[in-house]
C-alpha cells in the first residue's frame, strides 16, 4: 500500500530587511532665510502637516506657510506678512497677518479679524492667534495697548464680553473648540483685578472656588477634562485641581503647583516645588516619578511632557548626577549630550504615538553645537551627514506621527527648514496562498 501526504509550510517573509526606522528629510525652505523667534509661529498636526513662519530666501518680510504653500499672500496678496501658529486635524492652518489695508485673523481664506471689526490698522486692535479647533475656529485675542482692554475671541464668538481684561493667556483648547484661558479681569471699574481662570466665556475658578481664589496653568483634554491650579488670594497656597476635585488634599505641603498637560486617557502631568529642602518635583498622576531617581538629594526637575499612551519626558539637574532628559525612568540624554550642568541644554517639543520624545540638545559631546533628535536618533547627522562640525540647529514643532520640524544653519548648506518624517518599518507576512508542498512518499508494507 502506498501513501502520499501533502504538507504545507507557510512562510514568513519580510518585507524588507530594516533594524531601524528610515527617515525621509525634506528641505521646504533654503538660503538667506530668517526664521521666526516666537514659540507659537510653529505646528505640525497629528498627520505631519506643518505650519511655520519665515522669509523668502532674501526676503524681508515673515510670512505664514503650510507645508511649502505662503498662505498670506496666496489670500491676501503681495506685500502681507503673516504669522502662523496653529493647524487642525483637517490639515487647516491658522495665522494672523497684517497689510497696509487691515489686520487678519485667517483660517485658510476666511478672516475672522474683518469678521468682527471689519478692516482696521487700529494698533489698540492688533491680533495674536494661538489655536484652531476642527471647526475652524480660531482661538485669538486683540492686544492691549494704552490702557485699551484685551478681547479674547472663539471664531466671532467674544469670550471676555462683560469683563475688563488687562493680561491674558490663551493656555489650552481642544480639538472641539473648548478653551481654557488665564486673564487679569474685572467686571466692574470698582473692583479690584484678579487672576481667573476661564473656561470658554465662564469665569471657572470663581465658580469653583467662590470669590476671593485665582486659578493658573489649566490644560484642557478632547473630553473636557480640566486639570488646572488654584487657591485663595487670603492663603496664597496652590492646590492641583482634576474639573472641581482639589487632588492635592491631605498630601504633605507643597509650596507649589503647575499643571503641564492631561491627555484623552485621563492621566495627567505637573510639577510640585518644595522649599525646605529645596526640590523640584515632577508628578504623572499622583505619583512623585522623579524623587525614585534622586532620592532625597536637591534636585530641581520640570517640563514634563506627557503623551496620550501615558509616556512622559522630562528634564532634572542635580549636584551629583548633572543635567539630564529623562523617558519615563530613563536617562536618554547622557551618552549623547553630557552631563554638565552649566554646558547641556534641552528643548522639547513633545512625543509621538509611538512614545519618541521630540527635542533638541547640546552639551559637552557635541562640542557645544545644538543637535536635534527623535527618542535617541540624532536627525541632525542623519540628515547632514558626519561632517556637521560647526552651525546650528534647533527643533520648531513635532507630530503625532512623529514627524519633526526643524532649522539649522551651517558653513556648506547656509540656512536650511526641515520636515524629518518616519518612513514606517516593514513587518513580516504571512500570505494564506504562499506555501510550500512538500510530496513526501512513504512505502508501507
Amino acid at each position: 500500500m502506498r501513501t502520499t501526504a501533502l504538507i504545507l509550510i507557510f512562510t514568513a517573509i519580510p518585507l524588507a530587511a530594516s533594524s531601524q526606522t528610515q527617515w525621509v528629510h525634506e528641505v521646504l525652505l533654503q538660503g538667506d532665510i530668517a526664521l521666526s523667534g516666537g514659540q507659537f509661529d510653529y505646528a505640525v498636526n497629528k498627520d505631519g502637516i506643518p505650519v511655520y513662519s519665515s522669509s523668502k530666501p532674501g526676503g524681508a518680510l515673515f510670512h505664514a506657510w503650510r507645508y511649502r504653500t505662503n498662505l498670506d499672500e496666496a489670500y491676501l496678496g503681495p506685500g502681507t506678512e503673516g504669522f502662523a501658529t496653529a493647524i487642525n486635524d483637517l490639515g487647516h492652518a491658522a495665522y494672523r497677518a497684517r497689510n497696509s489695508a487691515s489686520y487678519h485673523v485667517m483660517v485658510e481664506g476666511h478672516d475672522y479679524f474683518t469678521d468682527v471689526f471689519g478692516q482696521s490698522r487700529d494698533p489698540n486692535l492688533d491680533p495674536g492667534v494661538r489655536y484652531v479647533d476642527n471647526n475652524d475656529k480660531p482661538f485669538w485675542s486683540t492686544e492691549r495697548q494704552d490702557n485699551y482692554r484685551i478681547r479674547v475671541f472663539h471664531g466671532t464668538d467674544e469670550l471676555s464680553a462683560g469683563y475688563e481684561v488687562v493680561d491674558f493667556s490663551p493656555d489650552d483648547m481642544n480639538r472641539n473648540g473648548d478653551s481654557v484661558w488665564v486673564a487679569n479681569v474685572r467686571t466692574n471699574p470698582n473692583d479690584s483685578f484678579s487672576y481667573d481662570l476661564f473656561r470658554n466665556n465662564v469665569d471657572y475658578s470663581k465658580q469653583i472656588l467662590g470669590s476671593g481664589s485665582y486659578g493658573y496653568s489649566p490644560r484642557i483634554n478632547d473630553n473636557g477634562d480640566v486639570i488646572w491650579s488654584g487657591g485663595y488670594n487670603a492663603i496664597g497656597d496652590d492646590d492641583l485641581y482634576l474639573n472641581g476635585q482639589n487632588l492635592t488634599t491631605g498630601m504633605p505641603k507643597i509650596d507649589g503647583v503647575v499643571p503641564y498637560g492631561i491627555n484623552n486617557k485621563g492621566d495627567f502631568v505637573w510639577v510640585g516645588f518644595e522649599h525646605r529642602p529645596y526640590k523640584q518635583k515632577v508628578y504623572k498622576n499622583m505619583t512623585d516619578i522623579s524623587t525614585p531617581i534622586f532620592g532625597d538629594e536637591a534636585y530641581n526637575a520640570g517640563d514634563p511632557h506627557l503623551s496620550d499612551n501615558g509616556d512622559v519626558v522630562w528634564t532634572a539637574d542635580s549636584k551629583s548626577t548633572g543635567r539630564r532628559l529623562f523617558h519615563n525612568a530613563d536617562d536618554i540624554s547622557s551618552s549623547l549630550l553630557g552631563t554638565n550642568t552649566l554646558s547641556t541644554s534641552f528643548t522639547i517639543r513633545g512625543i509621538d504615538r509611538n512614545g519618541n520624545a521630540m527635542w533638541s540638545g547640546y552639551g559637552a559631546l557635541t562640542s557645544g553645537l545644538p543637535h536635534v533628535y527623535s527618542g535617541q536618533f540624532d536627525l541632525t547627522r542623519d540628515a547632514l551627514g558626519p561632517n556637521f562640525t560647526w552651525g546650528n540647529a534647533g527643533i520648531l514643532a513635532g507630530g503625532d506621527n512623529g514627524s519633526v520640524l526643524w532649522g539649522a544653519w551651517d558653513s556648506v548648506n547656509g540656512g536650511r527648514l526641515y520636515l524629518s518624517t518616519p518612513v514606517p518599518e516593514p513587518g513580516w507576512i504571512v500570505p494564506l496562498g504562499m506555501a510550500i508542498g512538500i510530496l513526501i512518499r512513504r512505502r508501507a508494507k
